[in-house]
């Protein structure tokens, strides 16, 4: 089966503590991946992933500013925070992806459990299957902020959500609008590219 990334509903959101106690949230806007999906043998399997940095938000300009700064991520330096798999193994309805992460020039070694919440189909009958993750990331991992003067007013730990939206690829659809309006269903090789 071949299956392709979906941009619409995939996401990459981030949380992390102000403080000590306040919480703040944010996204980043921008999110394209590669996913290799190649028979039924999940060694072969394989995800790319790239994030442009600057494409950050957490609902406030001014600290979107200074997190896209060069205390913190340093976008205009590093423009793009990239994960590239280098193991995927296979359980029941999860995968464990290992590979490599790079934020601010500096690539750590990371495992993401991908939990596969199954298919669906919307109203046009385009197929969908949904993979999400959760992990934390310390950003003293990647040297990434707060200045020395700002101590530990900025939480360590940064918590990282993915949802990964996969579409099924079909050669024989229709485009309609936005979306592929499914007929025949022929299976194809499976892979997957945005």
């Amino acid at each position: 089966m071949t299956w392709r990334f979906g941009r619409m509903h995939s996401q990459v959101r981030w949380t992390c503590t102000y403080l000590g106690v306040i919480g703040v949230a944010g996204l980043f806007k921008e999110f394209h991946a590669v996913v290799r999906l190649e028979g039924q043998d999940a060694s072969r399997w394989s995800v790319e992933a790239t994030i442009p940095a600057a494409s950050l938000e957490s609902g406030c300009v001014l600290r979107d500013d200074v997190l896209r700064g060069p205390d913190f991520l340093d976008v205009d330096r590093f423009p793009f925070i990239t994960f590239r798999s280098k193991s995927v193994e296979c359980g029941e309805a999860r995968y464990r992806v290992v590979g490599d992460l790079n934020i601010h020039g500096v690539t750590r070694e990371v495992a993401l459990d991908l939990h596969d919440l199954g298919e669906t189909a919307d109203w046009l009958g385009q197929r969908s299957r949904v993979l999400v993750a959760e992990t934390t990331l310390k950003r003293s991992d990647f040297q990434v902020g707060p200045p020395p003067r700002a101590g530990e007013l900025i939480g360590t730990d940064l918590r990282v959500s993915l949802q990964i939206e996969l579409l099924w690829e079909n050669v024989d659809a229709q485009l309609v609008g936005i979306h592929r309006r499914t007929g025949a269903m022929a299976p194809a090789r499976a892979v997957v590219a945005a």
